[in-house]
């Protein structure tokens, strides 16, 4: 079921970190998103960043703009090396739940018209997390003015019981969405991928959350 209000909401808080940029889009094959494997920055065990209006992490942003990086809408992330828990690639991951504070994440894409592309992600749990942890994903499209167009939710659980940080269980996701053609939105500019923790697991239990991991956005 879709949560209209939530949805908005969360649009709201990103968008002052997302500025819309028309550029050309990748080739097929390549993947449009920066840094989707968490390796920036690099840190020593985990490390905690704050969200907030021009809150950027994971790359050289566009000026102005969550293009080429992540920005933080809301909450609090931690970035976690390869040293607490696994990853699913590379050295990094990224938990959406550090503290009392679950986090959406969000990177603006250069995206063309008419065009279907593939997003791939992998999902997890912060290990010790005593039952389902809860993901929203997003998918935006955006105009020449930096409003949303419209928005597509997915909803995406995952079971941490049995894994540990050597054996986390990661589950491959994955869903397919279609850009607007120019005859059906003219003023058609970009698309956006935001992340969200949905979970809420009791007041003792505020730190367990989902973690992502190798996030790819391909044309296909």
């Amino acid at each position: 079921m879709r949560a209209s209000v939530r949805i908005t909401a969360i649009l709201a808080a990103a968008a002052a970190v997302l500025v819309a940029v028309t550029l050309p889009a990748g080739a097929a094959g390549t993947n449009l998103v920066k840094d989707g494997g968490f390796e920036r920055p690099k840190v020593v065990g985990s490390q905690s960043i704050v969200g907030g209006p021009n809150v950027f992490f994971g790359g050289k942003c566009i000026p102005g703009t969550a293009h080429n990086c992540w920005g933080i809408g809301a909450g609090t992330i931690d970035i976690v090396r390869k040293t607490v828990w696994d990853p699913k690639a590379g050295k990094q991951s990224a938990d959406l739940n550090s503290g009392s504070k679950s986090a959406s994440i969000a990177q603006a894409l250069f995206t063309s018209p008419g065009t279907t592309y593939r997003i791939t992600f992998w999902l997890a749990a912060t290990p010790g997390a005593p039952d389902n942890v809860n993901l929203a994903v997003f998918w935006g499209e955006i105009n020449q003015h930096g409003n949303t167009i419209s928005t597509d939710e997915k909803d995406f659980d995952f079971f941490p019981i049995g894994h540990t940080p050597t054996n986390m269980g990661w589950t491959k996701e994955t869903f397919l969405e279609t850009t607007p053609t120019l005859s059906q939105q003219p003023d058609f500019a970009e698309s956006r991928l935001y992340f969200k923790s949905t979970t809420n697991l009791g007041p003792t239990n505020e730190d367990f959350g989902p973690v992502i991991d190798a996030v790819s956005v391909k044309q296909i």
